[in-house]
């Protein structure tokens, strides 16, 4: 639960000294419109959009604080200013590592004609642009009871010299089952309780490959201390209408029983089954997981090492965890499987040659390909003849039905099938595609640009630019248009 608390303290640190950058009050006066809280960002950019009523801004400066993940260390800097509306900016984030867990945070400062400053942030935006390369593990199925680590171990990176900690895993059908080693010759028994409960293990767990930035009430994180009972923590993510984010926690007492030994210079042994019954009932065929083993550094104070290489906040990020995959129950281990092997191999073998024999019965299937090939070309002479009268506000359907040699209904039927759109859908489309281009390159008004491109009048266009593209002619106008 240490780690918990770390984290939890950290992130409400950080989150002072950013918001103390600046002298502003945070007012309803401005608001964050993109990213949305709590936004993954996938690209090598971030779109930044305050939106505001009021009229005497003089400035607006964005402001982001993230996490060094090389030193662990917050950065608050500027991104830019801007100084007219709208507000918004594009920020490459190339260079800026995936940031996960808490996120990255942003501040915007408006600045008033009279001096005043007013403040809106935002935190819980996650960024995960750079590519992260995990190999998925395999691991084997065993029956109960073996407590031993196999050759297939589970390496960490030693936290001082003369200790070593290795792991593995099995599975079988009532249990997954974890087991960790550290080889410790300056460990001893005869330590405080109350260091003995810091020190152990966390399994965390994500067992619907989610691959989430933070963690939420759906993973699974098990510690198991040296001294005391096993727990469960359970995250809860928590966004507000003011833009703060918070992961608060809560913990609750596993009922399934742990194997712990611990011995004099040697070090600690740590044997975890997780039943089948935290999994819903049936154990998973894969798995996301991390692993974190506390021990003690050469100064006493607690380390933690993390099977996943990366900061602290990484270490509890399911975005970044390594697939753990579960091979079959082996055939030999189980008996009545045997028994009926060879029956099933016989009765497989007829019923294979038998569906054979039927599939090279039938050569008019491969007439398929050939039926799709013509549906293209109809489709190709289909669109050619209808960008050729798109603009005409009366577009003859019937009439381009009898020319294109089709009915109405399979005209509509094969424009959905390569366009997922209906028939009429589709025309509308095809005149705001051209009216986009006489938005950008003319200064027509929208009424004239409405009319030729074959809109009734400008409300159908605005009805239609809004359902294709998510905004008005008028905006994308105003940021598109070609000087």
């Amino acid at each position: 639960m240490i780690k918990t608390e770390i984290h939890t303290a950290g992130f409400i640190f950080f989150s002072f000294i950013f918001l103390s950058l600046s002298f502003a009050q945070t007012q309803n006066g401005i608001e964050f419109y993109t990213p949305k809280q709590g936004a993954v960002i996938t690209s090598s950019s971030c779109t930044l959009h305050v939106e505001t009523q009021l009229k005497n801004i003089k400035k607006v400066e964005f402001q982001v604080r993230y996490f060094d993940t090389e030193n662990d260390t917050a950065i608050i800097k500027s991104i830019s200013t801007i100084s007219r509306p709208p507000y918004k900016l594009v920020w490459d984030i190339s260079s800026i590592p995936n940031q996960l867990f808490t996120g990255a945070a942003f501040l915007a400062e408006a600045t008033l004609n009279d001096g005043t400053t007013i403040a809106t942030k935002l935190e819980g935006v996650f960024l995960t642009h750079q590519p992260v390369n995990t190999t998925s593990k395999l691991f084997p199925y065993q029956f109960s009871g073996l407590k031993v680590i196999k050759d297939d171990t589970i390496s960490f990176p030693s936290p001082r010299a003369a200790m070593s900690i290795t792991g593995s895993s099995y599975w079988n059908e009532k249990e997954i089952v974890f087991l960790f080693e550290v080889k410790d010759p300056l460990f001893y028994v005869n330590i405080s309780r109350e260091l003995l409960a810091n020190l152990g293990v966390e399994i965390l767990i994500d067992p619907n490959l989610t691959r989430t930035p933070f963690p939420n009430k759906d993973i699974l994180i098990y510690s198991v201390p040296l001294y005391g009972n096993p727990y469960r923590i359970i995250y809860r993510p928590s966004f507000d209408d003011s833009g703060s984010f918070d992961l608060p926690s809560k913990v609750l007492p596993c009922d399934f029983p742990v194997s712990v030994t611990k011995e004099d210079f040697k070090g600690f042994k740590i044997a975890v089954p997780i039943p089948a019954k935290e999994f819903g009932g049936t154990v998973p065929k894969q798995i996301n997981c991390n692993f974190i083993v506390k021990t003690l550094n050469e100064g006493g104070q607690i380390s933690q090492t993390s099977w996943i290489r990366g900061n602290l906040f990484e270490a509890y990020s399911p975005f970044l965890w390594i697939p753990l995959k579960f091979e079959p129950k082996p055939v030999y281990k189980n008996r009545l499987l045997m028994w009926g092997l060879f029956f099933i191999t016989g009765l497989l073998l007829t019923i294979l040659t038998y569906f054979l024999i039927q599939n090279l019965k039938k050569p008019h299937k491969l007439n398929k390909f050939e039926r799709s090939e013509a549906e293209q070309e109809q489709f190709d002479r289909i669109k050619e003849a209808l960008e050729r009268r798109v603009t005409q506000k009366s577009l003859p359907i019937e009439k381009l039905s009898q020319e294109m040699k089709i009915s109405p209904k399979s005209l509509n039927k094969l424009i959905k099938k390569f366009t997922g759109m209906s028939l009429h859908n589709y025309i509308m489309y095809c005149r705001i595609e051209i009216a986009i281009e006489r938005l950008r390159s003319s200064h027509c008004s929208e009424a004239s640009i409405a009319d030729a491109c074959g809109f009734a009048n400008a409300n159908e266009l605005e009805k239609y630019f809004r359902k294709f593209h998510k905004t008005t002619p008028y905006k994308y106008r105003v940021e598109q248009q070609v000087s």
